[in-house]
């Protein structure tokens, strides 16, 4: 009885160890050898304490039965104390029928642990290979992530550059353009002061010819502010269907998150179906997103060739407007020297009525004479010699005030020559600017709008100059002056205006590429969180022995979390390149 109560001490020490010691860092191959050497110790101590002359016999036997698993350990020192009721057994001898069974049964029991180690073993060699595999993947995606930032950190780094160096062009433009609207205010103060008075009716047909053009330069306007509209509108689309694609994946993950938290762990067969399952539907929605993603770049392509198109149409507008008002410019000149020659017909009729006036004073001067001889024959005679002399110094003021028409004409006539040689020097210079603007937009296609822009506004002011230099009279100068400084005034808040509109959306720009960077830091620090994770897993992996299944399912999640990060970092890549041409989009459509 003591024999069968210390083998089941012995037995149940076993399954204490079992149960309650933690699996260390030693691999599974040094802890079955030591197990086995402590049973073997148990074994021969127990062995040698009976007193029986077969117990060389069995332990012979049973090292022969085991030479095999146990040749390959060595044996350690006796750890196994066995308990003080031993020493009574002494006294109890037991027969070779008795110790052949016992050892027969711990034969078996040897055997059916042996069989429980190796199932250990090999489950560990699995979960040990599915770690490695995780390890690997987390390592790639750790440096695609660190390449991925280091690519963005320089795309933000060209794109910076690039700003910088558009903002100093457009400082030089806006510096260029101040200039030219200097000289031209400059100009409109000379010719202000030298302004001819026309026939009205000519001042009619060029204001409503100016007033036409003027129309067309609006309707013009009104178009590109449509289209800037529409291009508005297309592009809050696009930012409404990339919120749409972020929802779906929240929703995504916050259904796999509940999947894998309902899903009970199963054996490693049916956790390789469930995972290879789960990698098919991500690999669907992957390709689904794709296919989203090709058919919204096919669509920011076709706003960027209708863009051009737009773009091209209104440079071709722009070029046969000016030469439209080229050859307005023309008419008018050859009007102008037509009307000159007119006054030059009037001049020689003024000179014919002057001569006609010195005529009848001499013939008035006669009748005076006459009539003071007459003087005392009649007194109505009188009277109609005070009023012929009356009419005469009437005439005399007529004739000195014709005379000085004529000399005002005639300085009139200089200046309108003065006039139309700085008109013509004029056309030249804008012909030269118009050369060097065209040059420009070969050089630089990206300002081409820009640069249309302020040549419609250096031609508006020439077509105002224009207007001011055949519409006004000479009476009304004062008005025209104060008229001028409206229009600069009004000018002046348009360049403010753009200039604060330009600072507007750089701070913008600045924002965006700050909430970028921003979401790109979260996502590292998500993805060292996500490796902290890992490694907490494996401390609690290695620490736990009777926890396999959950640690498989942990790393599953973990594994379908990575995918996941992994489809976000490819997501929010997509969405940047659109995002940046969707800027580059809004810069051409405001400028």
């Amino acid at each position: 009885m003591q024999s069968k109560t210390a083998h089941k001490r012995l037995e149940y020490t076993f399954e204490v160890r079992i149960r309650r010691k933690p699996l260390s860092k030693r691999p599974l191959d040094q802890q079955i050898s030591a197990e086995h050497h402590r049973l073997l110790a148990g074994t021969i101590t127990y062995q040698s304490r009976s007193r029986l002359s077969s117990a060389s016999s069995d332990v012979s036997q049973f090292s022969i039965g085991h030479s095999s698993s146990a040749s390959n350990y060595v044996s350690p020192q006796r750890r196994y104390m066995p308990p003080s009721d031993i020493e009574s057994e002494h006294e109890e001898p037991t027969s070779d029928h008795e110790s052949s069974e016992k050892m027969s049964k711990r034969q078996k029991l040897l055997t059916m642990y042996k069989n429980k180690f190796k199932q250990f073993k090999d489950a560990y060699d699995e979960v040990e290979r599915e770690n490695e595999h995780v390890r690997s993947i987390l390592q790639q995606q750790q440096d695609q992530s660190t390449k991925r930032l280091s690519e963005l950190r320089e795309q933000i780094k060209l794109d910076k550059q690039a700003k910088e160096h558009l903002e100093v062009l457009h400082h030089k433009e806006l510096k260029f353009r101040e200039a030219k609207i200097n000289e031209l205010n400059d100009k409109l103060t000379t010719h202000q002061n030298d302004m001819v008075d026309l026939s009205h009716k000519a001042d009619q047909e060029e204001i409503k010819n100016l007033k036409e053009k003027n129309g067309k330069l609006e309707d013009l306007l009104i178009r590109c502010k449509a289209t800037i509209k529409n291009h508005e509108t297309k592009q809050h689309e696009l930012v409404k269907s990339r919120d749409d694609l972020n929802q779906r994946l929240k929703e995504k993950e916050s259904l796999i998150d509940s999947m894998m938290k309902e899903r009970h762990p199963g054996t490693p067969n049916e956790f390789r179906e469930h995972f290879e399952s789960d990698i098919a539907v991500l690999l669907r929605d992957k390709e689904r997103l794709l296919e989203q993603l090709e058919s919204t770049r096919y669509f920011v392509k076709q706003l960027e060739s209708e863009l051009e198109k737009i773009k091209q149409k209104q440079v071709m507008e722009n070029d046969e407007e000016q030469q439209q008002i080229d050859n307005d410019l023309a008419t008018a000149m050859r009007n102008k020297e037509d009307e000159l020659a007119k006054k030059s017909d009037e001049t020689d009729h003024l000179q014919m009525l002057l001569d006609a006036a010195s005529r009848e004073r001499d013939l008035f001067k006669q009748k005076c004479e006459e009539m003071e001889q007459q003087k005392n024959q009649d007194s109505n005679m009188k009277a109609s010699a005070d009023d012929h002399n009356q009419q005469i110094n009437d005439l005399t003021t007529n004739v000195e005030s014709l005379k000085s028409e004529l000399d005002k004409r005639q300085k009139q006539i200089d200046s309108l020559n003065d006039t139309i040689h700085d008109f013509q020097v004029k056309h030249e210079e804008l012909k030269a600017a118009n050369e060097r603007l065209i040059e420009e937009k070969e050089r630089q296609v990206e300002e081409q709008s820009r640069l249309n822009e302020q040549r419609e506004v250096t031609h508006q002011q020439t077509i105002d100059s224009v207007k001011l230099a055949y519409e006004k009279k000479v009476d009304e100068l004062k008005t025209l002056n104060s008229e001028n400084e409206e229009k600069l005034d009004n000018l002046n808040g348009v360049l403010e205006r753009t200039k604060q509109e330009h600072d507007i959306l750089n701070k913008q720009k600045d924002k965006e590429f700050q909430t970028i960077i921003e979401q790109l830091t979260e996502e590292r620090s998500r993805s060292t969180s996500l490796e902290e994770k890992v490694e907490n897993l494996e401390k609690d992996y290695l620490l736990r022995e009777n926890n396999f299944k959950t640690t498989i399912s942990n790393q599953q999640l973990d594994i379908g979390r990575l995918n996941e990060e992994k489809e976000k970092l490819d997501n929010l890549n997509d969405l940047q390149t659109i995002i940046e041409q969707l800027t580059e989009e809004r810069s051409r459509s405001t400028s």
